[in-house]
């Protein structure tokens, strides 16, 4: 299994921190099955002692306002297993670093966050939406309905050292300091 094989060789590389895009789940509301297999695999992280942060992505999370997203149902802050299911949340894992994680309804138009970076430390930028790069072959524009655009405003930002984005399959730098984190687990033709 490549989520089995990813997770094994993150911990073999004694990484520092996992930071997880968004939609760990397929559907928001998940099986039973899905959640023990997803809690498994943090589990190894916890036990290993590498804290994970996790962003909720369109797929974990229900777009009924008001219901829990299933990235809580593995949330647990006591072993290092950090799920956001909140719009934005800023964490300060170690002296000197701040991580601003924007979920996919954090962006969203009616409430879109645009977070300041903490000066004097250096500032990662999560977001798990479709980047909206003017003149780029494939993200020059968001146009699905229920799609949250990361504007060129966010994606530009200097403050923050790396943007580090979830929500497309595709694993790779879109422009400088921009990249998509990709996905484990093929979903469809274009993963």
């Amino acid at each position: 299994n490549l989520g089995d094989d990813l997770v094994s060789a993150l911990i073999e590389a004694e990484v520092d921190g996992v930071l997880h895009g968004g939609d760990l789940f397929h559907r928001s509301w998940p099986s039973v099955m899905d959640i023990a297999w997803a809690r498994g695999q943090l589990d190894r992280f916890a036990k290993a002692g590498i804290p994970v942060f996790g962003n909720t992505g369109n797929h974990d999370a229900s777009s009924e306002r008001g219901k829990v997203p299933a990235t809580a149902a593995v949330n647990d802050p006591d072993r290092g297993i950090h799920m956001i299911t909140e719009p934005y949340r800023l964490v300060e894992p170690v002296d000197g670093l701040a991580i601003h994680l924007i979920s996919h309804y954090g962006l969203a138009q009616a409430e879109r966050l645009i977070p300041d970076p903490v000066e004097g430390k250096i500032n990662l930028l999560t977001a798990h939406g479709a980047a909206v790069v003017p003149g780029h072959e494939i993200f020059a524009c968001a146009d699905s309905p229920g799609e949250q655009p990361i504007g060129l405003d966010l994606l530009t930002n200097p403050g923050f050292a790396m943007h580090l984005l979830g929500h497309y399959h595709g694993m790779g730098e879109i422009i400088d300091n921009v990249w998509y984190a990709g996905s484990a687990i093929r979903r469809g033709f274009s993963d």
